[in-house]
């Protein structure tokens, strides 16, 4: 089979979304600038109301953003 062949898996835009207000939500927590519990709150309700159909997907890609961006605090404010 040839690359150009093969089959490619379809970006999901809401899951992108979802990622990087997740990813985000993590930085600033992990900043002190928001609790955390309140993100792990706040988003999946926001997921749900984009998709009610995939609760259990949506609460994977939260838990995992929310995790990878606590690893990497954000303070707003801009570069300097």
């Amino acid at each position: 089979m040839r690359c150009g062949a093969a089959p490619t898996r379809r970006r999901d835009p809401l899951s992108d979304r979802l990622n990087r207000a997740a990813s985000t939500g993590g930085g600033l927590a992990a900043a002190g600038h928001i609790a955390l519990p309140a993100c792990a709150t706040l988003l999946p309700g926001a997921a749900y109301a984009g998709r009610p159909t995939q609760p259990r997907r949506d609460q994977l890609v939260i838990d995992s953003a929310l995790r990878a961006g606590s690893h990497r605090p954000i303070h707003p404010g801009g570069r300097s």
